[in-house]
């Protein structure tokens, strides 16, 4: 987890918010200022949105 989200934050987010996690920034390499593409919303992509504007 992201140093900037608290540990109640964390395990309030459901392994679906994990795993949108890791293909941002630990797969896709995401940093700090860019942006994201998301073509369909639900379910793991809902939880993408926003863990991507952390």
């Amino acid at each position: 987890m992201p140093t900037t989200i608290s540990p109640l934050e964390a395990a309030s987010i459901p392994c679906a918010g994990d795993t949108a996690l890791v293909a941002l920034i630990y797969k896709g390499k995401l940093k700090s200022g860019e942006r994201v593409l998301i073509r369909g919303v639900g379910g793991v992509v809902f939880l993408l949105c926003k863990l991507q504007n952390l």
